[in-house]
């Protein structure tokens, strides 16, 4: 998402990937986020600025505001100008650290950034990139979830964590082989292939699918091909996906959010559009069990949306016109 693109519109790679949803329909494609950490910066000193990967989640200030609000200026357009809201992730890069990782925890399920045993510290160039460090992390196939203290060992927060691999050529075939053989012994396991789409997907697909499916069906092992919510969501056990039921009601200066059901987040995410254009994000107070609270302070806010994600992943949006009466 380019929020500092000529065309400011932090939207427009979903709104590419719209021009193809009669396909999206017919196989049942998912749409999740893929963030690059970045900002448009001159690290080097030479007065020279470029697309630079950012280190930091901690409110750290940049030239187009701190990390968290570049992170959340994305997800905010999109939530109020789209509708949209993810429950799947992958992180641009690989790159999480402690404080992104926690960040998250409270509002995406499903993490797909993981690269086990790998780190990579590219040297210092015009550009930073690819920074990234995974080596301590599981190398399991059924995701785990991350501790606070570290989002590369396994502890008790609630989002879960999977591995994303590229499997290349007879290694990547022995790697599934040992995958497979663990299905085999009654260990669900789910495969992410990782690629980008400047790759020709359809060869890699084709050169590695085949053999796959011929070895799982000489073992009698089922293979199912799923959205990565609809993946993640099995392999915890959490039943069928279904959105959870929410709803908004205006009174006076406050908006009153309920839900129906136990909701993955503490709290729903909100955002507020100003009558300048720009959006930010609006923290809920909770009043009770599955009731929260959003005042409204500013006479310019225009609109407001809010979403939930329900145990097994599935999100539910809603959106408000905030016009006042004269």
């Amino acid at each position: 998402a380019f929020c500092h693109a000529v065309s400011g519109n932090p939207a427009c790679v979903y709104d590419a990937l719209l021009n193809h949803k009669s396909s999206l329909d017919k196989y049942g494609d998912e749409i999740a986020w893929h963030y690059h950490h970045a900002d448009w910066t001159d690290i080097m000193g030479t007065g020279d600025s470029c697309w630079n990967q950012l280190l930091t989640f901690n409110s750290t200030g940049y030239m187009h505001g701190s990390d968290i609000e570049i992170a959340e200026r994305s997800l905010n357009y999109m939530l109020l100008k789209r509708g949209f809201f993810p429950c799947s992730f992958r992180s641009g890069w690989t790159w999480e650290n402690n404080d992104f990782s926690n960040w998250l925890e409270n509002i995406m399920p499903f993490d797909f950034s993981a690269n086990p045993g790998y780190k990579n510290e590219p040297g210092k160039d015009r550009c930073r990139r690819n920074v990234n460090d995974w080596l301590r992390a599981p190398r399991t196939y059924s995701g785990y979830h991350p501790a606070c203290s570290d989002f590369q060992t396994r502890g008790t927060m609630k989002r879960v964590i999977f591995r994303t691999n590229e499997f290349k050529g007879r290694s990547g075939y022995r790697q599934m082989r040992d995958i497979i053989n663990k299905a085999v012994k009654g260990e669900d396991q789910l495969v992410c292939i990782t690629t980008h789409s400047y790759n020709d997907i359809r060869k890699y697909i084709d050169d590695i699918l085949p053999d796959i499916l011929a070895y799982c069906d000489s073992l009698y092992i089922s293979v199912q091909f799923q959205t990565a919510s609809e993946a993640a969501a099995s392999t915890q056990g959490t039943g069928s996906l279904a959105g959870p039921e929410i709803e908004v009601e205006r009174h006076n200066d406050s908006l009153i959010i309920s839900v129906h059901e136990d909701i993955f987040q503490n709290a729903p995410y909100c955002a507020i559009e100003h009558s300048s254009g720009s959006v930010s994000r609006i923290y809920p107070q909770q009043m009770k069990d599955r009731e929260w609270v959003v005042w409204l302070n500013d006479a310019e806010e225009l609109a407001f949306a809010c979403a939930v994600s329900s145990l097994n992943g599935q999100t539910s949006v809603v959106k408000l016109n905030l016009c006042r009466e004269k």
